[in-house]
């Protein structure tokens, strides 16, 4: 059996499937923008950004995060927490006898994780005028995300890097009641502490409960 160190480790790994327990959470309650009529629960009634807090499935993870409406369609996503990774590596290996051989070695690593991610919802009020969804925030964002990863354990015998991104996203957000989903893609830029750097293609779907 495998044995998992502690850091500090780091890893040459450029691939990893977040696995996001977040701990993160500022103080506020969702505030809401209300009609002439003041109704405020209405699917389309909001004609603006609004605050909340959200736990959210996203791949094989799940996020605590908080949302903050600093505008009528600007907001920031804050959140925290720790991903999980699983890798597998072939390779090729001499012996003494000049003998050609695959080797494989595979990892476990549980990384913590920080982002900050500026939006801009940029049809709110359009889909408010045509009586859509608006609620929490349902309609199409740009927005950036800002990330940050650090190694916390990792399977023996492998090294840990710290890394992080730059992502732009174009997505689109819905939700009823307090079940969400969120989709967005882009392409982002990515650094880590023992020099490996790029620019890769992103795609999310997250599943969430926004409170």
């Amino acid at each position: 059996m495998k044995k998992i160190k502690f850091l500090p480790y780091r890893l040459q790994a450029l691939y990893k499937v977040s696995f996001i327990i977040l701990f993160f959470s500022l103080a506020g309650r969702p505030t809401y923008a209300e009609s002439s009529d003041g109704k405020i629960n209405d699917k389309s009634i909001q004609n603006q950004t609004t605050s909340g807090h959200s736990i959210e499935l996203n791949g094989i993870g799940l996020a605590y995060s908080y949302e903050y409406a600093f505008s009528p369609r600007g907001t920031v996503l804050f959140s925290a927490g720790s991903s999980y990774t699983y890798g597998w590596m072939l390779g090729l290996d001499v012996n003494s006898l000049n003998e050609i051989y695959i080797t494989t070695k595979d990892y476990h690593l549980i990384s913590g994780n920080i982002s900050v991610e500026p939006r801009f919802y940029y049809n709110l009020q359009k889909r408010h005028r045509k009586n859509k969804r608006t609620f929490g925030n349902s309609g199409g964002y740009l927005s950036v995300n800002l990330g940050y990863s650090f190694p916390i354990a990792i399977t023996s015998g492998w090294e840990a890097a710290h890394i992080y991104n730059v992502t732009p996203y174009w997505g689109f957000r819905r939700v009823w009641k307090h079940f969400l989903f969120d989709l967005a893609g882009g392409v982002g830029y990515f650094g880590s502490s023992n020099g490996y750097s790029g620019i890769y293609p992103t795609f999310r779907i997250g599943l969430g409960y926004r409170f």
